[in-house]
């Protein structure tokens, strides 16, 4: 089972409404910052990436399931993990919570493909990116809805 990386963060002015709830889309922007400080604290930032392995990670599908609000100056905790590792895309999962208490306030996903800078076309994912990303996956127990699963075949 692979491990779970944690990022503290406290929701700020800028991400509530003038209710001081973060605003929805928000979510996605922590989903971005606790990727971002993942491949950075585990010595492989963005732009390493596009120097050193000519391949950017652009995303091809998102989604975020709300649980209950967070509000201004509350200290939450986004958990980060591999939900899907394929040979030219990797899928995170995120679970965002209360830092006190636990309580889970938001779920969601991103899935990413790898693209070479030159061609602009999929490529397989970077020994590199792929070592770091197996340390972190975490098979889902069950297909999200709409997703088929290849039976084996005899």
């Amino acid at each position: 089972m692979g491990k779970t990386f944690s990022l503290d963060y406290i929701v700020r002015w800028p991400d509530t409404d003038m209710a001081g709830v973060a605003y929805f889309a928000r979510y996605f922007d922590f989903f971005e910052i606790a990727e971002n400080e993942f491949y950075r604290q585990k010595g492989l930032p963005q732009s390493q990436m596009y120097r050193e392995l000519k391949v950017r990670i652009p995303r091809v599908s998102v989604s975020c399931e709300y649980r209950g609000p967070a509000r201004l100056d509350d200290e939450l905790r986004i958990d980060l993990w591999v939900r899907e590792l394929n040979v030219r895309s990797f899928t995170f999962g995120f679970r965002v919570a209360q830092k006190a208490g636990n309580a889970a306030i938001a779920e969601g996903s991103v899935s990413i493909c790898v693209l070479s800078l030159e061609t602009q076309q999929t490529v397989p994912i970077p020994d590199r990116l792929r070592a770091l990303l197996e340390s972190y996956y975490q098979p889902a127990e069950k297909p999200p809805a709409g997703k088929r699963v290849a039976k084996k075949r005899a």
